[in-house]
């Protein structure tokens, strides 16, 4: 199952990293590790995660309308 905050690629690519460390193949793994981790950094904004920040946004937006004053003045009659 993948959470809102793992990539896919990024686990398995780092234990591979992790494992391949001492031998000749690490340029490449690391290559393709960093690729996983650049992609998932990239696509994250339009994933789950992203969602708690607008949402933080959202009410921050919110209070500093809160405090400003009503210009319209609809319903001060």
């Amino acid at each position: 199952m993948v959470t809102p905050l793992k990539s896919p690629w990024t686990t398995p690519s780092g234990l591979a990293l992790l494992a391949l460390r001492e031998t000749a193949a690490l340029p490449l793994t690391l290559a393709i590790h960093l690729a996983a981790v650049m992609a998932f950094f990239l696509t994250m904004p339009y994933g789950k995660f992203a969602h708690g920040i607008y949402r933080v946004a959202a009410l921050l937006k919110f209070a500093i309308e809160k405090r400003l004053p009503n210009r319209l003045r609809l319903g001060s009659e």
